[in-house]
């Protein structure tokens, strides 16, 4: 891992990086170098209570997780046709930051050269209930002329932990394309809940997907330190539509219908790893849901697997929780369990001084023919 500096304001960022601005993608196979954001269809909003409960997902009270606690749901979407190249040979890599109480922390995983970052994995090791995942997104550094995956962690300060932990990022990358990377941002403010869409252009598909929370509304998603907020705004985490058209991120403040815990500005970015469906032969998005985590008073942990068809590979993987905004279930890991199982699974875990409300999980990978 390259190591970070701080140029004195606030932005630490790896040596030789230039200030934070929309990263291009110069050798993409769909078109010339650019970066782009969503159209006006998939504005970014900062919305209100009722309408993320409608656009986040189901929020469930108490009553009905009694009928539904434990329950698992998985749907299989099948989109990819045959083609001449294809991103099964997508190779994965990992990065893993120092193991120590050091709070914010950055994991970065690099493609090799040639290559390109389609989704990643992420996760804590260490901490749970204390640290959370504050993003985890695919980008091209033009700074290094890497293709990587960026995960961002931060301890929740009231803890003051002295435990060691670490972050792991990875990233699947593959030789055979190329893909636009598209994001787009809440509004910047002191709202306590939001959500963001992004897009992929038309006749494209998500091939990978991430999302961030940021303090800053200067920079774009990057592997800097100082844009983490602390974890009284939380990271609920990002997830690709049943179509691959378009990548959902959300975030809230502890206690967000409540008005929230947080006393400055932030926003939410959504980010899509685009590319066309022939050179994915038999992409499909895999999900699974588990209802009513936390249903036990000592529950503390949500966990399921998700694993791609067989003879499919993962070239990306996901999580979301929802709390019903409370923000007291930290996103902890989806990630791959070893080298041969293609399936990840997805943890969150209760920080228990927060409160003790249920939690929905929700895993996602997408996958291609091996």
């Amino acid at each position: 891992m390259i190591p970070l500096y701080d140029n004195g304001n606030g932005d630490k960022r790896r040596p030789g990086q230039p200030d934070p601005q929309h990263h291009t993608n110069p050798d993409s196979g769909l078109g010339s170098p650019r970066s782009v954001r969503s159209d006006a269809s998939a504005a970014p909003t900062s919305v209100g209570h009722d309408d993320y409960r409608k656009k986040g997902g189901k929020a469930m009270n108490r009553r009905m997780a009694v009928v539904l606690a434990a329950a698992v749901l998985s749907t299989v979407v099948v989109l990819g046709r045959e083609g001449t190249a294809q991103a099964a040979g997508a190779q994965y890599v990992e990065g893993t930051t120092a193991l120590d109480s050091t709070s914010p922390k950055v994991a970065v995983a690099e493609c090799p050269a040639g290559m390109a970052v389609l989704g990643g994995a992420a996760s804590i090791n260490g901490g749970e209930g204390q640290v959370v995942i504050q993003a985890a997104f695919p980008e091209y550094d033009g700074a290094v002329f890497k293709h990587q995956f960026v995960v961002k962690a931060v301890e929740e300060p009231a803890d003051e932990t002295a435990k060691s932990w670490s972050v792991t990022a990875g990233a699947y990358c593959t030789s055979a394309t190329v893909p636009v990377y598209q994001s787009a941002s809440s509004a910047f403010n002191s709202d306590p809940i939001k959500t963001v869409p992004v897009e992929c252009p038309e006749g494209t598909k998500v091939v990978g997907m991430g999302g961030e929370v940021s303090k800053s509304d200067a920079t774009d998603p990057a592997a800097i330190v100082g844009s983490i907020p602390a974890a009284k705004v939380v990271f609920q985490g990002f997830e690709a539509d049943p179509d691959l058209t378009m990548v959902t991120a959300r975030a809230t403040e502890v206690g967000g219908p409540l008005g929230g815990g947080f006393s400055g500005s932030w926003k939410v970015t959504a980010v899509a790893a685009c590319g066309y469906a022939y050179a994915f032969e038999g992409l499909e998005l895999r999900s699974n849901v588990e209802l009513g985590g936390g249903f036990l008073e000592g529950e503390t942990e949500s966990k399921l697997y998700i694993g791609c068809s067989v003879g499919k590979k993962i070239i990306a993987a996901a999580s979301t929780i929802e709390d019903e905004a409370m923000g007291q279930w930290y996103l902890d890991r989806f990630s791959r369990n070893n080298a041969l199982r293609q399936g990840i699974y997805a943890e969150a875990h209760r920080n228990p001084e927060l409160g003790n409300v249920l939690v929905n999980q929700a895993g996602y990978v997408i996958c291609v023919k091996s």
